[in-house]
């Protein structure tokens, strides 16, 4: 899977914004303004779709990191944990 940068992000998802929302004009923007050549790689629609709902819930394009919820133990897990010792 083709990584792209935060930079290369951000202009797709400025690009279909620009483009009325269109997928494809902005992949052609995209391979223009980075100088690929025809059979170069470009973002999937899919991947600029997801790049755009993180950015519009998050503002950032980047990946979401999973966010780990923290326990606090109880005193019942503290007297659990002692005995169990």
């Amino acid at each position: 899977m083709e990584q792209w940068s935060g930079k290369q992000r951000a202009y797709a998802i400025k690009l279909f914004y620009k483009n009325n929302d269109s997928y494809v004009a902005a992949q052609r923007a995209f391979r223009l303004h980075f100088n690929l050549k025809r059979h170069d790689s470009v973002p999937s629609a899919k991947a600029i779709q997801i790049w755009i709902t993180n950015f519009e819930e998050t503002g950032s394009a980047l990946k979401k990191k999973p966010v780990r919820q923290k326990t606090i133990p109880t005193p019942e897990d503290v007297t659990a944990a002692v005995r169990a010792v």
